[in-house]
């Protein structure tokens, strides 16, 4: 009984193999007819074109950007953009305040709107704006990857209908515990295909916007009155040159004027000095007086 229930299993995972195989093949390869596929509004795949004959895919695009709005008052902004996303059928999915005291709040906004409607939200957005500091737009294809999970959900699926059935006819204890992980793997492999491909589906109905609100207040410049840092920078080249061109004058009147003049000074004062040392030097000198010698006593 083990034996035939191995080959049993060998022969289930030949065939899901080739049916894994085969849903990866192009339409127009197998002869079969295209499944169709049809989009939702907004871009969420459903299926493929009827209309065209082709079988090409529309595209499924996932959709961000973010703003950087410079506003009046941020409070009465984030509440005209609360309106605007009921408008459009989205949701506000997080909102952050920061408050800067003196009623100067700053705003970070999430949202989520419908992808048709995804131009026409950035504009309204926009017009509410003083100023418009930042703006990124991006976009993500993930058509390729929606196909690829939904063959490979169909292989998983036609596998584990297979493995149902051979527990229904397995009789032995042991191989039916055997088949009975294998099933529950592949639906757990099953749940998280569908998972990924809900995720992608409404990731492209709906965009997503990131929002930040800064009053024009807060966005100026800080500068004090009567403060002005260029002149201030100005003022400071112009007295470092200033002071160079001092210390360079002072050098060329030092080498030019004073070196020239004091060196004649010195030369006539080392003259002077010379002569009278001459001078000096011939005054005659007065003869010293005789001096008298002591009278010798008499010899005894």
């Amino acid at each position: 009984m083990k034996r035939w229930l191995g080959l049993g299993l060998v022969v289930i995972l030949l065939l899901v193999g080739c049916a894994a195989r085969e849903a990866q093949l192009p339409a127009a390869n197998t002869g079969a007819p295209a499944d169709e596929r049809s989009f939702a509004e907004g871009g969420a795949a459903v299926g493929k074109s009827e209309a065209s004959g082709t079988g090409d895919l529309e595209r499924m695009v996932i959709r961000n950007a973010s703003l950087d709005l410079i506003v009046k008052d941020t409070l009465q902004t984030q509440t005209q953009i609360e309106k605007l996303v009921d408008e459009w059928e989205g949701y506000i999915l997080s909102a952050e305040s920061y408050n800067y005291g003196e009623g100067q709040v700053t705003i970070n906004l999430t949202l989520r709107v419908p992808a048709e409607k995804f131009n026409d939200a950035m504009a309204q957005l926009r017009a509410l704006a003083t100023e418009v500091r930042h703006e990124s737009v991006s976009s993500q294809d993930v058509t390729q990857e929606y196909v690829d999970l939904e063959s490979r959900l169909r292989a998983l699926e036609a596998k584990a209908k297979q493995l149902e059935q051979f527990m229904k006819e397995a009789q032995d204890t042991d191989a039916v515990l055997k088949v009975y992980e294998q099933l529950s793997a592949t639906l757990a492999e099953i749940e998280q295909v569908k998972g990924r491909m809900q995720y992608l589906e409404n990731s492209v109905a709906l965009a997503t916007i990131t929002l930040s609100l800064t009053p024009d207040v807060l966005a100026q410049p800080v500068v004090l009155p009567g403060w002005h840092p260029s002149e201030t920078v100005k003022g400071a080249v112009k007295a470092l040159v200033g002071t160079y061109q001092f210390f360079i004058d002072a050098l060329i009147w030092i080498i030019l004027y004073l070196v020239p003049v004091l060196g004649a000074i010195g030369l006539v004062v080392y003259g002077v000095i010379r002569l009278l040392r001459r001078i000096f030097r011939r005054k005659p000198q007065p003869a010293p007086a005789p001096t008298k010698e002591p009278p010798t006593p008499p010899q005894a």
